[in-house]
Parts: structure tokens; C-alpha cells; sequence
């Protein structure tokens, strides 16, 4: 009789940690110290999906998905009174950085830009930093120097059919 009240007790504490994943947040336990925060490994697979970003009447999205060789999806930046910029990503994942390219068509003309963001807690927190044009192309100017936006990370959400 033990030890089915442990098998019990085990399949009841399972599920309910299964049905709890990605839901916690600092509102939930409001004096939990974030540095000791468990950091679950990035991989591609767990990368791929939608993320969108929305801050005041600007809204961004991201929709990646996996390739052979890299991660790749759309991209949609809808910046409040100016031009959108609708486009395609194509990247890849190193340790907590997604990096890659922007080709995006604004005001009817081709562009790439490098973009990257780097992933904290299931977010993605873009890059900011000086840029150059190098032929047709937006590069950051010294990687090294880049600042992680610490206020509006793109978030997961359900893909729109």
C-alpha cells in the first residue's frame, strides 16, 4: 500500500509539473531571486515557432522554423507611421545567440541587415548597436560593443494558422 501512495504522489506531482512549464513568471513568486534561475540548454528545435514583440503602437514578429543547414522563417517589423518591413530570416543558433540575416523589401527596394538576438528564458532579446553599410548590406560595426534591448523581448506565442 506504500508504495502505491508514492506512485501516486509521483504521477500527481508529474503532471502537474508537465502542465506548469514555460507558465512561471517573476509575478508568480514575486521574491524569487532570477539569478538562480534554472536555465534550460537552447537547441534549434526548441528555437522554432512564433515570437512577436510589441511595444507601445510598434509591433514586430518572427516565425522560425527549421531548416537543414539553418533556421530560417518571416519576419515582420510594423513600426508605427513608417513603411513596414516584411521580410525573411535566415540564421542560425550559437550557444545563447540567434544571429543571422534580415532580407526585407521597404519603400520597394531589396535590403539585408545583420540581426541578432540573444535568448534568455525562452525570449529573445535583440541586438542594438552601431551598423555600416558594406555594398548593399547593414553589418554591426563592432560585434563586441552590442546591447541586448533589456525591456522588450520578442516572446513565444501560437502560430496564426
Amino acid at each position: 500500500m506504500h508504495k502505491i501512495h508514492k506512485l501516486l504522489l509521483f504521477i500527481a506531482l508529474s503532471s502537474t509539473a508537465c502542465n506548469n512549464a514555460g507558465d512561471s513568471s517573476a509575478s508568480d513568486n514575486p521574491g524569487a531571486d532570477s539569478s538562480q534561475a534554472v536555465t534550460v540548454p537552447v537547441t534549434r528545435e526548441s528555437l522554432a515557432g512564433c515570437y512577436s514583440q510589441i511595444y507601445e503602437r510598434d509591433t514586430s514578429s518572427l516565425h522560425i522554423k527549421l531548416a537543414s543547414d539553418s533556421l530560417t522563417g518571416d519576419l515582420v517589423y510594423k513600426i508605427f507611421e513608417k513603411d513596414r518591413n516584411d521580410g525573411m530570416f535566415k540564421g542560425d543558433l550559437s550557444n545563447d545567440v540567434l544571429s543571422g540575416w534580415y532580407y526585407f523589401k521597404s519603400e520597394g527596394v531589396m535590403s539585408v541587415r545583420q540581426v541578432l538576438w540573444k535568448i534568455s528564458n525562452g525570449q529573445l532579446w535583440p541586438a542594438m548597436g552601431e551598423m555600416k553599410i558594406r555594398n548593399d548590406t547593414m553589418i554591426f560595426t563592432d560585434p563586441a560593443s552590442l546591447k541586448f534591448d533589456d525591456t522588450h523581448p520578442f516572446v513565444k506565442v501560437n502560430c496564426a494558422e
